[in-house]
């Protein structure tokens, strides 16, 4: 949920207190400010004068091809905050989709560098315009078959 703080700060009617937070992320109050304390203690945002929070950059990237156990544990809340949200979130509010697909593995390298380029324009066009809610675009792309050895080819 730390990413998901980061984001609240540009939100036309953001409020920098943990309950507010809270609310707004259904998470807890301590886990809000623990979020915002880990998140000024590394740099990411910092207070004004004013006291109140800011971004310190707004571009930040994790290794994509990087088998890193906290990389894993982050994607493992994606799913866990996707499976919540069809529970919880109207139909109109998120979207869902799926296709199954034969491919040559090849072609992987491709699909990965066509995938970031679309996340990266999307995400460019809708924080251009007015931010009033945070959201989570998770874009996955897995066999469901084996290999001919029937293991990993890599971690």
């Amino acid at each position: 949920y730390y990413f998901a703080v980061f984001n609240l700060l540009p939100l036309e009617d953001f409020e920098g207190c943990p309950f507010w937070i809270s609310k707004r992320l259904r998470i807890t109050t301590t886990e809000a400010k623990q979020a915002l304390e880990r998140l000024e203690r590394i740099g990411m945002i910092a207070r004004n004068l004013e006291g109140h929070y800011f971004q310190t950059q707004n571009d930040f990237k994790t290794t994509s091809d990087l088998a890193d156990l906290s990389i894993r544990q982050g994607h493992y809340q994606n799913l866990d905050l996707a499976r919540r949200s069809l529970d919880e979130d109207a139909v109109l509010e998120r979207d869902f989709s799926e296709i199954t697909m034969a491919i040559d593995p090849q072609d992987l390298p491709m699909a990965k560098e066509k995938i970031k380029k679309f996340r990266r324009e999307l995400c460019t066009e809708l924080e251009s315009k007015r931010r009033r809610e945070v959201y989570r675009m998770c874009v996955q792309l897995f066999p469901l078959t084996r290999n001919e050895t029937g293991r990993k080819v890599s971690q």
